[in-house]
């Protein structure tokens, strides 16, 4: 039987732990069983979007009369675009959403895919995501009564540098864990301070932002230990792993999630592949012609989030790309699994053959040719790559010639690279910083 979040205002806290019970169980279905438990959401969803917002009304023209005929016709639903969500977001919207679904709650992506996506979500997702985020917290052993750091987008100002704010209770089995959190728009040096005058047991922000704190601890020789780190919104590459493994003697555990769908996928500590959140979400991973990846391919993100009622998307592309993963999982776990999150499409480089590559910033080796505090690798156009870099000292000669073979090496592209020095690398307005980015539109021109 599908066991479900039912929201309570009164004791959201009660049905994180009841829904919980039910994903400590769930996680070991086999993919049939697993199927099963999915099939009333599905089956919800689809005639809820149908028979409640206008945008679904014509676009769901396939038999929904049981889960079987859902199931065949699933490959057949056209994709749902972030284009499509900001340009009929009214017509998304659920003309009747059900009381037991909770509040609806509204909210805008950061727009660092271009424009801004508007969306609504029903409150039992969030419940929902809560708890597949505390699951996962178990498979790392993360203890809820321990020190828990934050550093994130403050969009209500709430805790500003140099202090930030410090809360209780960020876990639903421990109301009294302390919670520090302080505005990811501070710089490096005010989340250092702020981290040692705390020292938390955990913390958790974006990968750059532990890399970056990683290479200054290192620099300056100050001594910042955790038991683990916790990783989100942006792709996690194994140079960062290692470094931080070694500055602060801890791994990282990395979450996959999208503002507008809450948690996809997460990373197992038995396996280290991502496992997908399949009872609260459906997670495809698609070549170009929308048949499904097969493990080790690389794909496009489709999202179907199962408890969102209040503006359903379903088969809604990301802009995001993913290694579909192992099958079965290597820790025996029936959940579907991606094998590694590229990110998004910006991150990936185009050239003039239709050939692609997402570049690992750490393959460069910049630090040889430079003397650098910060740089990022921005592919200008298909034939042109631009490194820039924020100078550690006094500028130095560049060995531009041997710099340009390293980058045609690690791009198998006869590209041409210039160098150019800044005061800073600009972080995005939502604090996330990305050290590989492309310009080259999608669709490059032949």
């Amino acid at each position: 039987m599908t066991r479900r979040p039912a929201v309570k205002a009164s004791d959201a806290t009660a049905e994180i732990r009841d829904f919980g019970q039910t994903l400590a169980m769930t996680q070991w279905l086999s993919p049939q069983e697993l199927r099963s438990y999915q099939a009333p959401l599905i089956s919800k969803l689809l005639l809820h979007a149908r028979n409640t917002t206008p945008y679904y009304k014509e676009r769901l023209d396939v038999d929904l009369s049981s889960p079987d005929s859902i199931h065949k016709s699933w490959m057949q639903l056209p994709i749902l675009t972030r284009a499509d969500v900001v340009k009929h977001h009214e017509a998304l919207t659920s003309r009747k959403v059900p009381r037991d679904s909770g509040p609806v709650i509204t909210g805008q992506t950061s727009g660092s895919t271009g424009v801004p996506v508007a969306f609504k979500k029903s409150n039992i997702s969030v419940v929902a995501a809560t708890t597949l985020l505390e699951r996962m917290f178990g498979w790392w052993s993360i203890d809820g009564q321990k020190a828990y750091a934050h550093i994130a987008p403050d969009g209500k100002k709430e805790a500003p540098p140099p202090d930030g704010r410090t809360l209780r209770g960020w876990h639903s089995q421990h109301p009294d864990g302390i919670k520090h959190f302080i505005s990811v728009q501070a710089d490096i040096d005010a989340h250092l301070q702020w981290l040692l005058g705390r020292r938390p047991d955990y913390l958790a922000t974006y990968a750059p932002i532990l890399k970056e704190l990683a290479l200054t601890v290192q620099k300056r020789g100050v001594e910042l230990g955790f038991s683990r780190l916790l990783s989100f919104g942006t792709a996690v590459d194994d140079e960062t792993r290692e470094l931080c493994k070694s500055a602060f003697g801890a791994e990282i555990a990395d979450t996959y999630g999208a503002q507008e769908v809450d948690h996809i996928a997460a990373q197992c500590h038995g396996c280290g592949e991502y496992h997908a959140s399949a009872e609260a979400a459906i997670v495809e991973v698609l070549r170009a012609d929308n048949t499904a990846a097969a493990p080790g391919e690389t794909g496009r993100v489709v999202v179907t989030p199962l408890y969102n009622l209040a503006m359903p998307l379903i088969r809604y592309e990301l802009g995001d790309m993913a290694v579909a993963g192992s099958v079965p999982s290597r820790c025996g776990r029936g959940l579907p699994a991606l094998r590694r999150i590229l990110g998004r499409t910006r991150n990936m480089f185009r050239f003039r053959d239709g050939s692609t590559l997402w570049p690992m910033s750490s393959a460069f080796r910049l630090d040889s040719f430079l003397a650098l505090k910060q740089f990022q690798i921005v592919q200008t156009d298909l034939d042109h790559v631009e490194i820039r870099y924020v100078p550690d000292g006094l500028a130095a000669p560049i060995d531009l010639p041997t710099l340009t073979e390293r980058v045609r090496r690690i791009l198998r592209h006869p590209v041409e690279v210039s160098v150019r020095s800044v005061d800073r690398i600009e972080r995005a307005t939502t604090g996330k910083y990305e050290e590989c980015v492309s310009l080259v539109p999608p669709t490059p021109p032949t």
